[in-house]
């Protein structure tokens, strides 16, 4: 019988009530107060406070992503929206989750 060291398989959340509402209301602010130029800034805020509060495995993770990283693709994205007459906005959520998942680390 072989001694197994056991990890801990449990998910938690840190976060509270009034760190979530700060946090979404500071988004809500900066994207109304320049009126959606610094978006990925203020999504990237809020991807950090969700992911700094999150436990996987017992394991934190980490968010290394910044708002300038993104911020060309946004533009871009935006003008493709614009192009394609909104046809493209269906396809932005998937780059953001592809683009968030590659800047999540375990801490």
């Amino acid at each position: 019988m072989q001694n197994q060291t056991q990890v801990e398989s449990k998910s938690t959340w840190t976060g509270s009530v009034l760190g979530l509402l700060g946090t979404s209301l500071a988004c809500f602010f900066i994207i109304s107060l320049t009126l959606g130029i610094a978006t990925p800034w203020a999504v990237a805020y809020a991807i950090n406070y969700y992911v700094e509060h999150m436990r996987i495995n017992g394991q934190r993770l980490k968010f290394t992503g910044k708002g300038g990283q993104i911020f060309g693709k946004w533009i871009l994205w935006m003008l493709l929206t614009i192009v394609t007459i909104g046809i493209y906005s269906f396809w932005i959520p998937n780059n953001m989750c592809k683009w968030v998942t590659s800047h999540i680390e375990i801490d």
